[in-house]
């Protein structure tokens, strides 16, 4: 019988499995792997700051819509039958409408613009002027009447004696004059040969363009008005001195049917056609030069209406 105490053999355990240690090289790789994701996260933000920032519309948020800028209107579509033509802004200095406006065109009497701008430089108004009519007959003038009668009824005998009287009987020393003074103003488009502006054999009596009679007007406008308020008229009453009175009949038949009108002229010749220069308030004290060269005699008139109300409605938008 065994003996229950009897010693049994020992059992044998196994041993305890040894401890892993990690390589020093994965200890780099690990390493490596947690700052390149540290540094991405530092450039990820960096780079998120230089970015614009995005406004977080929500419906509760209102959205501000701007303004579109407001197109500027457009000068009406106007047919001329002139040659050139243009609409000039006496405030703004701005060519509201131009048809070849920069053409050299003869100019016919709108010389005379020029022509008692320089006289009136010397003369004085009561100043006496003498005038050889077309009958030959010696005239005395005051030369205040004498340059409302040149402008309102282009009366050339009279333009040539404001020309002489002006320049001591020296006829090419004023035309030296008028040339002089289109250069002082600036406008070198203008050439005078004559102060009447009457065509020679085959030469103009004076050439310019649309643009620069327009400034040439608007000048004496702006700065001798008193030359120009005749020719707003349809007519005037004048006398020579110790004569009876004369009807001066403006040569713009189309004065009444401009309303605004603060003067004009007329200028009709075979080598520059029919020829018209207005200044026109369209409101407002605001005067506008229209320009018409080188259309017919009734063609003129039509267009210089057709521009004035294109310009007033213009203005009026």
């Amino acid at each position: 019988m065994t003996n229950p105490k009897q010693s049994q053999p020992p059992i044998l355990l196994p041993a305890p499995a040894p401890k892993k240690t990690l390589g020093w090289r994965r200890v780099i790789g690990r390493t490596a792997l947690v700052m390149a994701v540290f540094l991405l996260l530092i450039w990820g933000w960096q780079i998120g700051q230089l970015l614009p920032k995005v406004k977080d519309y929500s419906d509760s948020t209102p959205i501000k819509i701007w303004p579109t800028k407001k197109t500027p209107p457009l000068f009406p579509t106007v047919e001329v039958q002139a040659r050139s033509a243009v609409v000039y802004d006496l405030s703004t200095n701005k060519i509201l409408y131009a048809k070849n406006a920069n053409q050299i065109l003869p100019l016919a009497s709108l010389t005379k613009l020029m022509t008692v701008l320089v006289a009136t430089q010397t003369l004085k108004d009561q100043t006496i002027v003498k005038v050889k009519n077309e009958q030959g007959q010696t005239e005395i003038w005051r030369a205040e009447d004498l340059t409302d009668y040149v402008l309102v009824n282009s009366y050339n005998q009279g333009a040539r004696a404001l020309a002489l009287a002006s320049a001591g009987q020296d006829y090419q020393s004023f035309i030296k004059k008028m040339n002089q003074e289109k250069n002082d103003l600036g406008l070198t488009k203008l050439h005078f040969y004559n102060p009447t502006g009457l065509d020679g054999y085959d030469q103009a009596g004076a050439y310019g363009s649309a643009l620069e009679v327009a400034k040439l007007h608007a000048f004496i406008y702006n700065h001798q008005p008193k030359l120009l308020e005749a020719t707003k008229k349809p007519f005037i009453i004048r006398n020579a001195v110790a004569s009876s009175s004369q009807l001066i009949i403006n040569t713009n038949s189309a004065i009444n049917k401009l309303p605004g009108l603060r003067s004009s002229k007329t200028g009709t010749t075979p080598l520059a056609g029919a020829n018209l220069s207005i200044i026109l308030d369209v409101g407002l004290n605001q005067p506008v030069a229209i320009v018409i060269l080188g259309s017919t005699e009734e063609a003129r008139f039509s267009d210089i209406k057709k521009l004035a109300q294109a310009t007033i409605k213009f203005l009026a938008q």
